[in-house]
């Protein structure tokens, strides 16, 4: 009888962590962002976004796989990750790689800013 009651604690300790799961993993830009990131192109190797960010736009947490920016126009952004607290100020034309990353995204300019992502797959 003893057991019966660790059993149902378990299945239910489970439950509760299969329902709070989504909660703890990233999500992808164009689900929770759909406003400022769209998907021009996409095939088996990569997939490319453009992105559009007003002034005072915050982009909650999302995950990007290995990737290539390129900023279209001047941006000034903050992010947030688990590797801490990131400020760019970049010029129109800067292009920078990622290994990978989890973050959230804020534009800090006074200007629209333009990025064009391309994600790689393989």
């Amino acid at each position: 009888m003893k057991r019966r009651p660790l059993l149902n604690a378990g299945i239910v300790s489970m439950i509760l962590m299969a329902l709070g799961m989504p909660i703890l993993w990233a999500q992808d830009l164009a689900q929770v962002a759909p406003l400022q990131a769209k998907v021009v192109m996409e095939n088996d190797r990569v997939r490319v976004l453009k992105l559009v960010y007003e002034p005072g736009d915050k982009v909650p947490l999302h995950s990007h796989p290995a990737v290539v920016v390129i900023y279209l126009t001047p941006c000034k952004s903050r992010f947030h990750s688990t590797d801490g607290e990131l400020e760019h100020d970049v010029t129109a034309g800067t292009v920078r790689w990622s290994n990978g990353t989890t973050h959230t995204h804020e534009n800090t300019g006074a200007t629209e800013c333009q990025v064009i992502l391309v994600e790689l797959k393989k």
